[in-house]
């Protein structure tokens, strides 16, 4: 089931109240609708690892990005919110979320950089990339 994992994280930032109280419903897979307002998150699986041990069992290691965008005057609000996004992943532990069974969350990488729509608007980007482990 880890091809759909971005379900399980949707459900899981989704129903964090502490991040909903500042994007409020605005979570969206790949990309977010024309037209939406800051602050909003989008995601997307950037890769799947499936390891094996040696009766054959194993699990995946799904990456996925969690990109968070604010204004760009706000750059200090998308730190605090990308903070928020990684504790709260980083807590689930044994979980079955949305047809995932997730073992655990780690932390892989963080970045940040400015982007620049066709319209000229800029916005601050804000990347937590997790691995997430599914049995």
């Amino acid at each position: 089931m880890s091809l759909t994992i971005n379900k399980s994280v949707i459900h899981i930032l989704k129903n964090t109240q502490e991040i909903s109280d500042i994007i409020g419903n605005k979570i969206y897979p790949l990309i977010a609708p024309k037209n939406t307002s800051f602050p909003y998150i989008t995601l997307k699986r950037v890769n799947i690892l499936s390891e094996y041990t040696k009766e054959e069992t194993g699990y995946d290691g799904v990456a996925v990005d969690v990109e968070i965008f604010t204004e760009l005057d706000k750059y200090v609000q998308g730190v605090e919110l990308a903070e928020i996004v990684r504790n709260t992943l980083l807590g689930v532990r044994n979980q079955e979320i949305k047809g995932n069974a997730i073992n655990q969350i780690r932390l892989k990488d963080s970045d940040e950089d400015i982007v620049v729509d066709k319209d000229g608007n800029t916005a601050s980007l804000q990347i937590v990339t997790v691995i997430i482990k599914v049995c």
